[in-house]
């Protein structure tokens, strides 16, 4: 009795805007028995607001989304700038911005209509952006650099190499130590029964390393990443370089970067100093949050996303409520407007399926979500029409 606990409820949430927070808060207890419970507080100054659209189709989905982008940035060109009258109060700069999804396959329509109006974005998901492509060769040679890199990492910039067999590499296979901490040194001391093209490699790679270890102590660990790029003849305009670029000029060291991107290897990247509008998956967005955030795909089937492989009743409903919860941490990632969006067709494999409303909307009162404004065009008054003098 003399060390009775006291109960302490952490109610008040100072990200998001009363309306949403209490919109979300409605999704998540539907339909629950609520008892000796205390509801979220906003304690914000702002209240937020709420808008819902269901395009025809998920490419017009994504044109509807690029387009309130360009709104609530104030236009991001200058006769968008010119043009676009505010629409919320306030403009918000495009780092302010989220975009969320269910499934990675629904960025690709999304990053088109942003791309064709020319709107800078980042893409975050579990994989991140610099294990495929030309990324991944670049991320692998500065582990090299940095004496991080294993034995498949080695193997696979030896497959990328023109000129170097399977056989070749099943015997590179066998001479490494699946534990080694240098699989560069191990070949290195067995150069006598390499074949001749390995033996060219690995003083091609050692040659390299050094030079981009070099260039980052002399100049910044984005010139060695610039370096590395020329080098390898990769070209210079490819996305996910000109971002793997980007994140390295905090960097201090090519060993601090490289420990950066193993870190991240398994998990979300995101950059936050990026002046971009982040694309990423509700389970990508944890933790987040933003000024504006678009959850995309409110759709049976999509959200909650159509279970596979659950028999029993139970189970099925078990899968409804954590994407229940998942639809809610994408409602409460947003701060001030909260757009909800859906399609309905959308294509799922080889075919165009129906989709309706998701439920999750449902338990939203319709009181809460608020019509969407016009978009306002600045008109220029055009001058009286005469003509003009010769002489």
């Amino acid at each position: 009795d003399e060390h009775r606990p006291e109960q302490h409820y952490l109610v008040k949430n100072y990200r998001s805007g009363a309306v949403i927070i209490e919109a979300a808060e409605k999704v998540i207890n539907a339909g629950k028995v609520l008892e000796n419970t205390v509801p979220a507080v906003a304690a914000g100054r702002h209240e937020g607001v709420i808008y819902s659209y269901q395009a025809a189709h998920a490419g017009a989905e994504a044109i509807f989304i690029a387009q309130q982008v360009q709104a609530l940035v104030g236009g991001t060109t200058h006769r968008e700038i010119d043009q676009l009258g505010s629409r919320i109060g306030k403009s918000f700069s495009l780092s302010d911005i989220a975009v969320l999804y269910r499934t990675s396959r629904q960025a690709e329509a999304i990053a088109n209509a942003l791309e064709k109006r020319s709107i800078p974005f980042q893409v975050v998901d579990v994989i991140p952006f610099y294990m495929s492509g030309d990324a991944r060769v670049v991320y692998y040679f500065l582990l090299l650099t940095a004496g991080m890199i294993d034995k498949a990492e080695l193997l696979f910039l030896l497959r990328q190499e023109k000129g170097i067999g399977i056989r070749s590499i099943d015997r590179v296979d066998t001479l490494i130590p699946d534990n080694s901490s240098d699989p560069l040194a191990e070949l290195h001391e067995r150069l006598d029964i390499l074949p001749d093209k390995i033996k060219e490699k690995i003083f091609e790679f050692r040659d390299l390393s050094i030079q981009c270890q070099m260039k980052a102590e002399k100049e910044s660990v984005a010139s060695a990443v610039t370096l590395l790029i020329r080098h390898l003849q990769m070209n210079s305009e490819d996305r996910d370089l000109i971002r793997l670029q980007t994140i390295s000029t905090s960097a201090e060291s090519v060993r601090s970067f490289a420990e950066h991107l193993r870190g991240g290897q398994g998990s979300v990247v995101y950059d936050d100093r990026a002046e971009s509008v982040l694309l990423a998956t509700l389970h990508a967005a944890k933790g987040l949050e933003f000024e504006a955030v678009f959850l995309t795909g409110c759709e049976e089937g999509l959200l909650p996303l159509t279970p596979r492989g659950i028999g029993s009743e139970a189970g099925v409903q078990q899968h409804v409520e954590e994407e229940r919860r998942l639809f809610f941490v994408g409602m409460t990632r947003a701060a001030r407007v909260l757009y909800l969006t859906g399609a309905k067709k959308r294509m799922s494999f080889t075919e165009n399926k129906e989709h309706t409303w998701s439920r999750f909307l449902k338990d939203i009162p319709g009181d809460l979500i608020s019509a969407l404004p016009e978009r306002t065009v600045k008109k220029r008054k055009k001058p009286n029409a005469r003509q003009l003098r010769l002489f």
